[in-house]
């Protein structure tokens, strides 16, 4: 029994290395920073896995604290690389301050203001024509 056991964690051991060296290839190749993100994701996956295959097959309890840190380290670079690669344009904000989108509705209001008095003064203008055509 105890030697079919080991023979899987060979198997476990071996399939997290290949899938280690696959994860390496996709980093090197990219083409994006978002596969290059993907493949960090997926070998901070492959490297949890490796330490809960140490944990369970040494029976090294103590290598536990490994894994949050592995977690959260993947965590973070995800963040970190969504908050880059995401970065807004200053004009395309989705969410405005009050202050923004009152200087926003000021904006769009002067603009109406203007496009009206623009109509106001061809329409006065086409009146004037008119009138001088028919005295």
């Amino acid at each position: 029994m105890a030697e079919a056991t080991e023979i899987i964690y060979w198997i476990c051991g071996g399939l997290a290395a290949f899938a280690a060296l696959l994860t390496v290839i996709r980093l090197g190749l990219g083409p994006t920073i978002l596969d290059r993100a993907v493949a960090v994701d997926l070998l901070t996956a492959v490297a949890i896995a490796v330490i809960v295959l140490v944990i369970v097959w040494q029976g090294r309890a103590d290598l536990s604290v490994l894994l949050v840190i592995f977690a959260l380290t993947g965590f973070f670079s995800s963040v970190a690389i969504a908050r880059f690669v995401g970065k807004e344009r200053p004009g395309e904000r989705s969410i405005l301050s009050p202050e923004e989108a009152a200087r926003q509705l000021q904006k769009l209001r002067d603009e109406e203001e203007r496009q009206l008095l623009k109509e106001k003064a061809l329409a006065d203008e086409a009146d004037k024509r008119q009138r001088g055509d028919n005295a």
